[in-house]
């Protein structure tokens, strides 16, 4: 019957798929203690408590010392706490360490091997045992090393790669960020240049707004002391200095009060020009370390070039509408439900712009476009001339109008260019370098191509 030949099939079926189950669990077990067998350490991760890592030869010897507490640092050569990440990889390293191939006995001759003068010990200590690692040369075909456990072990092979990942110098190891907080927990910024006037700013209320008690009239642009904590908070040393090569005087001093009543300080002395480097002194690492010294010229000399000189007073996200016309065309952009960007004529719905990137592009740079200098209101000719050709237009999220408008560029010039912003009240005169109205034209000349 056919109900019994189905019942047949679906034993078999039953039968097959245990069978091949049963066949890859054998598989995944074989291979698993395959990998097991090639292990070269077997031991409880958590139990290791001290690495010693021994490179070079005779002289150039050196010996690094690591020890866990609740956290790794290095005691010796000196105390300091240890790059995370990298430290994360070498234990990795140490844990999994296989066999390339095993060569065998030495035959009491461990030196044609390099062994007898090893390029790099790596010893731990777990519970109350040492295991040593011991690796010699390369082998002849360069592609890997030769290696044995203690002192008498059998001799086998590691790859290149696993003892470039185990061959790790103090640099290496020690810690190079230098600050541990984030941009958003600083609640203050105090900046000393040497032999010049010091300013300081404070976070108002926890928000994206900054003042400065010295000038509390100017507006301070947020986007640009967020830029100067992003410059400190990513700093990171490129080597380490001498342990007196910090001068007593810095050429610069930053000094950062977080929202928990913690300081945090960086001193930076005059830079190696020839090097691109200055030594600096951190209150969150160990010693002086080495910086690049571009630190230098990207902090701000005044609270004045913090300053709020922005063309659009909306941020690039807040923006819903974007209508212009200038010498190229002009056009009608508005901010789509589906979060695209579409082109609105009239009444009829939007029509979806395919490629949005010019104006994500368009609007990154209006965010951060600025003016140079503001012409005092009534000042001749600081209204705009009568139908004026080129203008943009903003409307942000919350329904607020802003817009420029400017004269047709000259050919060319090395000055300034007059351009008249507004929001709320009337036009205000500011004037704009010719290379950034220029820009101005030529994102709107792309606009008008959508």
């Amino acid at each position: 019957m056919k109900w019994r030949s189905t019942a047949v099939y679906l034993l078999v079926l039953l039968l097959v798929s245990g069978i091949y189950l049963v066949m890859e669990a054998k598989k995944k077990e074989a291979s698993r203690k395959e990998k097991q067998s090639r292990r070269v350490f077997v031991f409880d991760a958590a139990a290791v408590k001290k690495i010693e890592i021994r490179s070079g030869e005779g002289e150039e010897k050196k010996v690094i010392l690591l020890e866990k507490a609740d956290n790794w640092k290095i005691s010796e050569p000196v105390e300091a706490d240890v790059d995370r990440a990298l430290f994360a990889d070498f234990f990795s390293s140490l844990e999994d360490l296989e066999q390339e191939r095993k060569i065998g006995e030495s035959a009491g001759n461990p030196g044609v091997f390099g062994l007898d003068k090893p390029s790099l010990v790596v010893r731990l200590l777990t519970g109350g045992d040492w295991l040593d690692l011991h690796v010699g040369d390369r082998n002849p075909a360069g592609t890997a090393r030769y290696a044995r456990v203690g002192q008498g072990g059998d001799i086998f092979m590691i790859s290149s790669a696993t003892f470039r990942a185990l061959n790790k110098n103090l640099k290496d190891l020690r810690r190079k960020e230098l600050f541990s907080w984030q941009p958003d927990q600083v609640s203050e910024v105090d900046v000393k240049w040497r032999d010049e006037k010091e300013f300081s700013l404070e976070r108002q209320g926890g928000a994206r707004q900054w003042k400065c008690s010295a000038t509390p009239d100017l507006a301070i642009k947020a986007r640009k002391v967020e830029n100067l904590l992003d410059e400190v908070h990513w700093l990171r040393a490129v080597d380490f200095a001498e342990k007196n090569s910090m001068p007593s005087q810095a050429l610069l001093e930053v000094t950062l009060k977080l929202k928990d009543g913690k300081i945090s300080k960086l001193k930076v002395a005059n830079p190696d020009e020839a090097k691109k480097e200055a030594v600096a002194d951190c209150s969150e690492i160990q010693g002086p370390v080495l910086l690049a010294s571009h630190i230098l010229t990207s902090m701000p000399r005044s609270v004045v070039s913090l300053a709020d000189r922005s063309l659009v007073p909306a941020d690039a996200a807040d923006i819903r509408k974007i209508t212009w016309k200038s010498e190229s065309g002009g056009g009608n952009l508005v901010l789509m439900e589906s979060k695209g960007w579409g082109t609105k004529e009239g009444e009829a719905p939007p029509r979806t712009v395919e490629n949005s990137g010019p104006v994500r592009g368009f609007l990154a740079f209006m965010e951060n476009a600025e003016y140079d200098k503001a012409v005092e209101p009534g000042s001749p000719g600081s209204t705009p001339p009568q139908g004026a050709p080129d203008s943009v237009q903003f409307e942000d999220v919350f329904g607020r109008k802003s817009s420029l408008t400017w004269d047709r560029l000259p050919a060319e010039t090395t000055g300034l260019v007059s351009v008249w912003m507004q929001s709320d009240g009337a036009p205000r005169e500011v004037r704009v370098k010719y290379e950034t109205v220029k820009r101005l034209n030529e994102s709107l000349a792309r606009l008008s191509e959508k």
